[in-house]
């Protein structure tokens, strides 16, 4: 080997490269790859919680579908974030909130027993969620209690139900009186009667009646029922049972059905007069009555529409009548004979006098029982300055002399060229309660009022319910159904006279119940106006007031507080309602039509229409509730009794 190459220098690098590591790489891998494993892992989880909020806010949605609210509310939370989940968590929220506001009102309102409140509360709650809970039955039952507490014994023209027509309030619902349409009126009706039409075989709709303007005279027949037919049902608190009548509802005015029983009046227009013998009474009337016997139909004509007969009062379930026949009528004085007329077993009517009068009668009535008859006579004195106003009593059936139980003096009030129609002496026979088959009357003079109870049975006996000081004017009167409490209406008169209503007169209610005080009522009077309606219901003093003139007639309701009734003092009653400008059509004595709105007074609270729809409130204004639609009158048989007139 050459000695050179043992010369060659051999470099060392000082700093050499790294030689690649295995492990190295494996390190950087692992992490390169858990990073990767963590961003797929945080968008895999944000993509799952973006599906659960989506999930939850379709769930979420679902249930507020349903109206479950607490779920939805639940899911809207859990979707918290995603679209507008948090603002509808907090709308669902406040409905929660509403929705147990008007549940919690609705149980404390139904423990009360105020169930109008109650009924609008549930209502509210059924709005928000409908399946909520317990609310079904107990809908059910606080629309049961409204129902019956209000409109137990109405009836009801419903344009919506199925068949339309009218409709007679039970306990336990709705039922319709046979053959009546959306056309169908009440004529004439009872506390178990009424009578009212149907439309005929070949009858056709015809145009509503115009309305005219406001008339005293009753009129001749209604001929807007041209072609229809006249039924009469009797109604119990399980049902009706309705027959037909043979009278034409077009020929008559006025009804008073009683059971199998019916009387129909047409008033004669030349009969009208201002000349007139009898101060409360129908004058010149054509009547007839109806019996159904055996399936048979008997009519007979009563009286013909003579101007100078005057009938006084019709028993249809006695089948008496009482008329007055008045000749050389004069405004002070005329010659009367008073008539008893009776149905014999031939079915026919006869009639013979049982007094005669020279001057004027009050009025006159039988007694439910058919056996006494009331009259009020007044023969004038002084020349005519004063009258002598006397009560009689006759015991019919025993045909004997009248006995007089009051007689008093008083002097002629005038309006004008009119004697003003003041009674001073007057009196009703009673018909509910303990007090049924008795007679109460009524006596005033310009210092104090007497209300005395006399038996007929026993007519030197009378016990006095009120004398109540001051110049005081009763002219009606409404027996609570069931009871021995009465209620009487008229004026306290301080410087005018029932038919100038002038000073400070105001309007008058006395209470007279067994074993209590006469409580006594204060009530503020409007310009023009009567009473159509009153009583009490629901520890409520209620009445209704009308106005009339040539744009239609005016309804105004006010109740008074019981906590209140009856203290001596001054009352502002509050107003529950009010309607205005309500037709008067021709051919309608009463003034009504189906159009017209209408109320109902219940024990629990009232009941009233309006834009066709039905409606209960409280009586003292606090809550209302929509209870039917397409309901476009309510009629109240009681009313036809409910203000009975001293005479």
């Amino acid at each position: 080997m050459p000695d050179y190459i043992d010369d060659i220098s051999i470099m060392e690098d000082l700093d050499p490269e790294p030689e690649p590591s295995a492990r190295s790489y494996t390190r950087e891998f692992v992490l390169g790859a858990l990073l990767l494993l963590a961003v797929v892992t945080w968008a895999g989880w944000q993509s799952w919680q973006q599906d659960v909020k989506q999930q939850s806010y379709h769930h979420a949605e679902e249930a507020v579908t349903k109206q479950d609210w607490g779920l939805a509310y639940d899911y809207f939370k859990a979707a918290s974030g995603y679209k507008d989940a948090t603002a509808r968590a907090g709308q669902v929220q406040k409905l929660i909130s509403e929705r147990d506001s008007h549940y919690r009102a609705a149980t404390t309102a139904m423990s009360d027993k105020r169930w109008v409140t109650a009924l609008g509360e549930l209502q509210a709650v059924r709005n928000i969620q409908a399946a909520y809970w317990d609310v079904a039955s107990l809908y059910a039952t606080a629309e049961a209690e409204v129902y019956s507490n209000t409109l137990k014994g109405a009836i009801a023209l419903r344009a919506g139900a199925e068949p339309p027509g009218l409709y007679y309030r039970t306990a336990k619902g709705w039922v319709w009186l046979e053959g009546s349409d959306k056309s169908s009126q009440v004529l004439g009706a009872t506390r178990d009667s009424v009578a009212y039409d149907v439309p005929g075989e070949h009858w056709q709709q015809g145009a509503t009646p115009t309305p005219v303007p406001y008339n005293r005279q009753p009129p001749a027949g209604r001929p807007e029922l041209e072609g229809r037919k006249l039924k009469v049902a009797t109604l119990s608190g399980s049902g009706v049972t309705a027959r037909d009548s043979t009278l034409d509802p077009a020929f008559y005015s006025y009804y008073q059905p009683a059971g199998d029983r019916l009387v129909a009046g047409r008033f004669n227009e030349r009969a009208g007069s201002f000349m007139n013998a009898v101060r409360i009474g129908f004058t010149g009337w054509w009547l007839d009555y109806e019996q159904v016997e055996h399936g048979r139909t008997l009519s007979t004509t009563l009286t013909q529409g003579d101007p100078d007969e005057t009938l006084l009062d019709i028993s249809p379930e006695n089948d008496r009548y009482l008329v007055a026949d008045a000749s050389g009528v004069s405004i002070r004085s005329s010659n009367i004979k008073v008539f008893l007329g009776t149905r014999g077993e031939d079915g026919q009517y006869t009639r013979w006098p049982i007094y005669s009068h020279v001057g004027q009668l009050g009025g006159g009535q039988i007694s439910p029982d058919g056996r006494y008859v009331l009259l009020t006579t007044i023969a004038p004195v002084d020349g005519g300055a004063s009258e002598a106003q006397s009560a009689l009593l006759f015991d019919v059936d025993a045909a004997t002399p009248p006995i007089t139980l009051s007689t008093r003096t008083v002097p002629v009030e005038t309006v004008g060229s009119f004697v003003a129609f003041d009674t001073w002496v007057k009196g009703i026979f009673l018909s509910e309660g303990e007090n049924a088959g008795k007679l109460l009357l009524v006596e005033r003079d310009l210092q104090q009022l007497v209300v005395s109870l006399h038996d007929p049975a026993n007519p030197g006996t009378s016990t006095v319910l009120a004398t109540l000081p001051g110049n005081k004017y009763l002219t009606y009167i409404t027996e609570k159904p069931g009871s021995s409490e009465l209620l009487l209406s008229g004026w306290d008169i301080e410087g005018g006279t029932p038919l100038n209503f002038e000073g400070t007169s105001r309007l008058l209610f006395i209470k007279l119940a067994p074993g209590e005080d006469p409580r006594i009522n204060y009530l503020p009077t409007i310009d023009v106006g009567y009473l159509r309606s009153f009583g009490t219901y629901d520890g409520q003093l209620v009445y209704e007031q009308r106005t009339t003139s040539n744009q239609g007639f005016g309804m105004e309701v006010y109740a008074v507080p019981g906590s209140v009734a009856g203290n001596g003092q001054d009352i502002a009653p509050t107003q529950v309602y009010t309607a205005t400008g309500l037709p008067i059509l021709e051919g309608r004595g009463t003034g009504y039509s189906p159009q017209s709105p209408s109320w109902y007074p219940g024990e629990g609270a009232f009941a009233f229409t309006q834009g066709g729809s039905l409606f209960a409130r409280e009586y003292d204004d606090s809550s209302e509730v929509k209870l039917e639609s397409s309901v476009l009158q309510l009629i109240d048989p009681r009313t036809y009794l409910n203000i009975n007139y001293f005479r």
